[in-house]
């Protein structure tokens, strides 16, 4: 989409939404269907799990892995590495929920 940056290194799966403003650093693995909100934010060195969403304007700090399944709610800030089947917000961001897994 206009104005998305996507550096080097980086791995992108099959069926990811990468919108506006986007920008991914070098070196990162983004998962399969991952959706990626207007303005998000992902520093290096990051992998970002198979089912995963990134609200509006969510960062994502240098070596943070997300798991599968995870929400990252707008303007968040992830400071830590998120575990599968999370709700995870705020500056800094912390697990609000649980998910149900993903049955396929």
């Amino acid at each position: 989409m206009t104005g998305t940056v996507i550096t080097n290194d980086i791995t992108i799966k099959k069926g990811v939404l990468i919108n506006l403003n986007c920008t991914i650093g070098h070196d990162c693995n983004i998962g399969n269907f991952v959706e990626m909100s207007p303005g998000v934010h992902v520093s290096g060195n990051c992998v970002i799990g198979d089912y995963s969403i990134l609200g509006t304007n969510a960062t994502v700090l240098p070596k943070i892995k997300i798991g599968k399944n995870v929400i990252v709610g707008a303007g968040s800030v992830v400071t830590k590495d998120v575990p599968d089947n999370s709700l995870v917000v705020g500056i800094p961001a912390v697990i609000k929920k649980e998910l149900k897994p993903l049955i396929f």
